[in-house]
């Protein structure tokens, strides 16, 4: 299959048109593709160009703010059956692409194509609660990630197998303070760590942690938080300063690392 073009050539945007035109025919299709998301290049050089066998230069078209929308759409409709998987990313990820076309990619077997469908905040809500169900986990993180999900569909995911996928969650959780709730009970110190360093957490959800936090790097990223109150950031502290050495995790993995005999005097408590 073909691959993705290389780094491109840019080429000066304020270049006279007559220029532009020449090097609409030079040789390096860097150069090329250049001239195609060039703004100032004329609307009929455009459609010539999308004649062109060259996805490259498709791609350049499609993402010109000058080329016709029409044109666009066209050019997307086209690259979404290309057998390059790569091209039908790019497609999957543009706003432009119609909802047909993003639900027939949402149907691509190839996994980037979906999450790249998953990811884009034009996908139909509908199409979006099916992607979040997905047998990759890396589109389900996509699905996640978009806004535009709805939140019945994250709700479901918070028992998911993938702690990559929770932690995900973790990151979007101050939309429903529910969802907020139950990856609190986590049994993943990495989701709840996830959780508590979200910015976005709303100061009660922020109490009611601090409230039931009793590890250290919980509590620790809790009284760092800009949004918990002062009289939890109180609490926090006081937790933190009452807290014997031998909770800290410092602690324990020094002793981890010691000899055994070391270990037996300490639990000695010599």
């Amino acid at each position: 299959s073909r691959r993705a073009p290389e780094v491109p050539v840019r080429v000066n945007p304020s270049a006279p048109v007559s220029v532009l035109l020449t090097l609409t025919k030079d040789k390096d299709e860097r150069v090329r593709q250049s001239v195609a998301r060039n703004s100032s290049v004329p609307e009929s050089v455009l459609e010539a160009f999308a004649n062109e066998s060259d996805p490259g230069i498709h791609l350049s078209i499609v993402e010109n703010p000058s080329t016709p929308i029409a044109i666009r759409v066209a050019i997307l409709e086209a690259l979404a059956n290309d057998s390059a998987p790569w091209l039908r990313v790019r497609v999957g990820k543009n706003d432009l692409a119609s909802q047909p076309l993003l639900v027939a990619l949402s149907k691509d077997e190839d996994n980037y194509v979906r999450a790249a469908v998953a990811s884009n905040l034009a996908t139909a809500p509908e199409v979006l609660v099916k992607l979040a169900s997905d047998r990759i986990t890396e589109v389900v993180i996509a699905a996640v990630h978009n806004l535009q999900t709805p939140l019945s569909a994250l709700t479901k995911l918070t028992s998911h197998k993938a702690v990559s996928v929770r932690e995900a969650l973790a990151a979007h959780a101050h939309r429903s303070a529910d969802l907020c709730r139950t990856l609190w009970q986590d049994a993943n110190k990495d989701v709840r760590s996830a959780l508590i360093s979200n910015p976005e957490l709303d100061f009660k959800v922020l109490d009611e942690m601090a409230q039931s936090a009793g590890l250290e790097q919980e509590l620790d990223v809790l009284l760092g938080h800009p949004n918990l109150s002062s009289e939890s950031a109180q609490m926090t502290a006081d937790k933190l300063v009452s807290m014997p050495a031998t909770a800290s995790p410092w602690y324990r993995d020094e002793l981890a690392k010691a000899r055994p005999e070391v270990v037996k005097a300490v639990e000695a408590g010599s």
